[in-house]
């Protein structure tokens, strides 16, 4: 069996390391497998919900270390795990160390998205709805359409790839599966855990203004820009991606037309 008897002597070491007490422990009895996770669960629960500004907090980082101390596997130990977390570190940079704020480096690790996309989003709708065609014709407003959507990919055919996207794609592109799995999970991971903690000073700011004063339409709405603006996760990357590929082929048409 590769199951490990655990000692009376390790249960008491592993309680003082982790400073448990008593009611935090769970003996397993005549009970199934159900009844024991909902067990694990009601206990964790009081758990993680303590407030970040008590001393007392861990974070599963730190938590990691104790296990470590305690003799106990930490999974992320193995190679291939840590491998993948220091690829996605590397991308994240400055954002990981707080240097930048999430909306700095979305404009620029992302270039193309912003203002040029989504007025290039905005011409494509109004193709297909034609709301402000006002007197001119269908052609030749879906024509001046066309038009603006060529000039924004020509501007946005003019920036450069991010190095922190070049690299993005290099671990896409050029490691193992298992790497690139473990790449995508820590970066998904990080991206969310930093939109999640700027989103939740925001969200709680803008909670206490329109509590306070529903005549502050200004200041809530820079803070709904903000809110929109701090929005990171591992899609806005994957989005990236189709934008350069839209920009490429959209581009490489267009000159064909012309030569």
């Amino acid at each position: 069996s590769n199951q490990r008897n655990i000692t009376r002597e390790q249960t008491k070491k592993l309680f003082n390391d982790l400073k448990l007490k008593p009611q935090q422990c769970i003996i397993r009895t005549n009970i199934n497998d159900a009844k024991l996770v909902e067990n694990i669960c009601s206990k964790i629960k009081p758990m993680i919900q303590t407030h970040e500004g008590n001393p007392t907090f861990l974070n599963l980082e730190q938590m990691a270390n104790i296990a470590r101390e305690s003799g106990i596997h930490v999974d992320e130990d193995h190679p291939k795990i840590q491998q993948g977390k220091q690829l996605a570190s590397g991308i994240l940079g400055g954002l990981n160390h707080g240097i930048i704020p999430i909306h700095q480096y979305k404009e620029r690790v992302l270039p193309f998205h912003g203002q040029p996309w989504q007025e290039w989003s905005q011409a494509e709708k109004e193709k297909s709805r034609m709301k402000l065609r006002g007197d001119k014709s269908t052609e030749e407003y879906k024509y001046e359409l066309d038009q603006k959507k060529e000039r924004i990919r020509e501007a946005q055919g003019k920036k450069e790839l991010s190095e922190e996207l070049r690299e993005f794609i290099r671990v896409l592109t050029s490691t193992s599966g298992d790497q690139r799995a473990f790449f995508l999970q820590w970066l998904r991971l990080n991206l969310d855990n930093k939109s999640r903690e700027c989103m939740s000073k925001l969200r709680s700011r803008y909670k206490e203004l329109s509590k306070v004063s529903k005549q502050k339409a200004r200041e809530l709405k820079r803070l709904d820009q903000q809110m929109s603006d701090s929005s990171l996760g591992l899609e806005h990357f994957m989005r990236e991606l189709g934008q350069v590929y839209e920009v490429s082929v959209t581009t490489h048409n267009t000159r064909g037309k012309r030569a």
